[in-house]
């Protein structure tokens, strides 16, 4: 099952984007969609967004409704307030993680997923697809930029990848991708993430104070370079 179906019983809330307005209305998925909520407009502000969740919850606080999609149109960044807020930065955007068997396919939900292209007994990997979420897309790289900084396991990651010399938005990604891979095993076995060791701590903040090192060293090198 794709985490985008839409079931018997599904509520559907459509959510019309707009500067200072919003529009939106619930249906229910019954055959074809009946309407249980009819449109209303809503200001595109805190009081907005209040009433509009306050509306969906009570309907879901029925038990009628299994489930819940939300769709709405990416309108310029007008969109993204509402947008960060529903989706819950991870967790909404996939919906429950049952429906994927394996990191990967979250992954490629993204558009983070490399372009292939095969001919007999040769295979050529390309650029990321980004055929998937923006926002996920989006959301799964400020993870892993933010966690590489202050995660050793995820830390590592990102280190390792500046060691290969790949480029500091390639390693972000490569962060993002451990990311991805970890919170998919902690929601798929309901566990907590469990905090690394001290000596872990400790040797992963000697690794990156190495590299900051570096970078400095690399960036006044660079500047003598221009200066010369």
């Amino acid at each position: 099952m794709h985490p985008y179906s839409i079931t018997p019983g599904t509520l559907v809330v459509a959510l019309d984007i707009g500067k200072n307005v919003h529009w939106f209305g619930c249906y229910c998925a019954e055959g074809r969609l009946s309407e249980v909520v009819p449109p209303q407009k809503v200001r595109s502000d805190t009081l907005g967004f209040v009433h509009f969740t306050a509306t969906v919850d009570r309907l879901l606080a029925t038990g009628r409704y299994p489930a819940v999609v939300v769709g709405n149109e990416h309108t310029g960044v007008y969109h993204e307030p509402w947008a960060w807020q529903i989706l819950d930065h991870y967790r909404a955007v996939i919906g429950d993680v049952r429906f994927f068997a394996t990191a990967s396919q979250i992954w490629a939900l993204t558009g983070y997923d490399l372009r292939t292209a095969e001919s007999g007994d040769t295979k050529q990997i390309g650029r990321i697809t980004k055929r998937g979420s923006p926002i996920l897309r989006d959301t799964l790289y400020q993870i892993g930029f933010h966690t590489a900084r202050h995660c050793p396991v995820i830390g590592e990651t990102f280190l390792a990848a500046r060691a290969r010399s790949l480029s500091e938005t390639a390693a972000v990604i490569h962060a993002a991708h451990k990311a991805n891979r970890l919170c998919f095993e902690l929601l798929r076995q309901q566990r907590l993430y469990q905090p690394a060791t001290a000596e872990e701590e400790q040797r992963f903040r000697q690794h990156r104070q190495r590299y900051r090192q570096q970078r400095a060293s690399q960036r006044r090198s660079a500047h003598d370079r221009l200066a010369a």
